[in-house]
């Protein structure tokens, strides 16, 4: 079988959601203040590990319902794809400090 034609597809991401225009500025806001150091794939891990962290708190909630608030709490951290919109603004916007 050759492999003409099975190269990667570019694809324009478009938000078309009711909150697109203020989570962009406030995306573009976040990343122009984040620490060089602070890298795409940093922010990704700790997304990850938020939600591992959602999973074991809603398990524990069985014991007691205070693990609840920190399932809440943790839920924040990945409301609205920030991690993975954040990587994407960097990787996008000129002169941004990543790599």
């Amino acid at each position: 079988m050759s492999s003409e034609g099975k190269g990667a597809v570019h694809a324009e991401r478009e938000a078309s959601f009711l909150l697109a225009v203020p989570e962009k500025r406030l995306l573009r806001w976040l990343a122009a203040r984040l620490p060089r150091w602070v890298l795409p794939d940093d922010m990704t891990a700790l997304g990850v590990l938020a939600a591992f962290g959602v999973a074991v708190a809603y398990q524990l909630s069985n014991e007691s319902l205070d693990w609840l608030w920190v399932a809440s709490g943790l839920i924040a951290l990945l409301v609205g794809r920030a991690f993975t919109n954040l990587r994407e603004l960097a990787r996008q916007e000129p002169g941004a400090p990543r790599r």
